[in-house]
């Protein structure tokens, strides 16, 4: 069976190919298949060293506890910061004396232990505290401080919880480091091509967006047009319907007025005719309007313009006087014919 191009036939060639996959690209893989062992491994050796990876600090951040932070109130770690500050008291006063000008509080005061118990998640063994310490003040102090630590940690029903909090409190804070760059000249040219289509799609979905706006704002001018121009015709159609309802309504009114009952309009009085002239007419026309038995005392007694005629004022020279009430019931039922 003649050989072939395949890995059985060809084993140097294709671990060669395997080896150079990093520097195929679309352009050279036609002519990468058909290279000899040594060019592909001179293909190797013409690419571009890769930049070296991120360096990942393995040094814990040091986590600052503040005046008001929640832990201080947690029983635990009240407990360890007195345990330590204890112990640090205890070192400090067996190598200086106790009339010194400075004491334990100024090289581990009360904030200082509260961020070491902020911390408690990265110590494991006496060099950790280093970390968060200045240095050793006194010989020893690193392994003091620890041992109380691993004392508490034994002793302490709630030392586990404690430090599973200070964990997942360093994990929800934990920064993500910056994603590393493409190492190839064809990752580059991709990641170019893909943010020019990010930016392609973003341009094509604001003019839809902008595009679906005015067609909406163009539906809404169109539905406005149309309710303006319903409402002016029902207007009109209820206008009709009032006027031909009017019409019929004189209509039936007309129909049911009996023959010779039409009303003629009174002839006014001329111009030159005096005021006297229209109040004789107007009285006469409400004497004859009168019932029988009332038409006698109106022209005598009551009428403004009897017989008698107006009486003279009484006593009192008031209107409202008792000597002109008469007068002003005939005054008020002149008002009440009209006249």
């Amino acid at each position: 069976m003649p050989p072939c191009d395949c890995s059985n036939c060809l084993p140097e060639e294709a671990e060669a190919l395997w080896l150079g996959q990093k520097g195929l690209t679309v352009d050279n893989f036609d002519k990468a298949v058909q290279w000899t062992e040594p060019e592909l491994n001179q293909m190797l050796d013409d690419l571009p060293l890769p930049p070296p990876n991120s360096q990942v600090s393995s040094r814990p951040e040091l986590l600052r506890c503040g005046a008001e932070d929640d832990i201080r109130s947690f029983s635990p770690l009240k407990s360890l910061v007195t345990k330590w500050r204890g112990a640090f008291e205890g070192s400090f006063y067996n190598s200086y004396p106790k009339d010194s000008e400075v004491g334990p509080w100024d090289y581990f005061s009360d904030a200082l232990a509260w961020d070491l118990a902020m911390n408690i998640d990265t110590i494991e063994n006496p060099s950790d505290l280093g970390i968060f310490l200045p240095g050793e003040i006194i010989g020893g102090q690193f392994r003091t401080l620890f041992a109380s630590f691993v004392e508490w940690q034994e002793g302490f029903e709630g030392a586990a919880d404690a430090i599973a909090q200070a964990v997942q409190r360093r994990k929800n804070i934990r920064r993500k480091g910056p994603a590393k760059v493409p190492v190839s000249v064809e990752g580059t040219e991709l990641v170019k091509k893909r943010d020019a289509a990010e930016k392609l799609a973003m341009k094509e979905a604001k003019l839809a967006d902008k595009e679906l706006a005015d067609a909406q704002k163009a539906a809404l001018a169109n539905a406005k047009r149309l309710r303006i121009k319903g409402e002016a015709k029902e207007r009109k159609r209820l206008a009709e319907k009032r006027t031909m309802a009017r019409e019929e309504r004189l209509k039936n009114q007309a129909t049911r007025a009996p023959k010779g009952s039409g009303t003629r309009k009174r002839a006014g009085p001329s111009p030159n005719e005096s005021s006297s002239s229209k109040r004789v007419n107007c009285n006469t026309t409400a004497t004859s309007s009168l019932p029988q038995e009332i038409r006698p005392l109106w022209q005598t007694r009551w009428s403004p313009l009897g017989a008698h005629g107006p009486p003279a004022f009484g006593r009192g020279s008031h209107l409202h006087s008792e000597g002109n009430w008469p007068w002003r019931r005939r005054l008020s039922y002149w008002r009440w014919t009209g006249i």
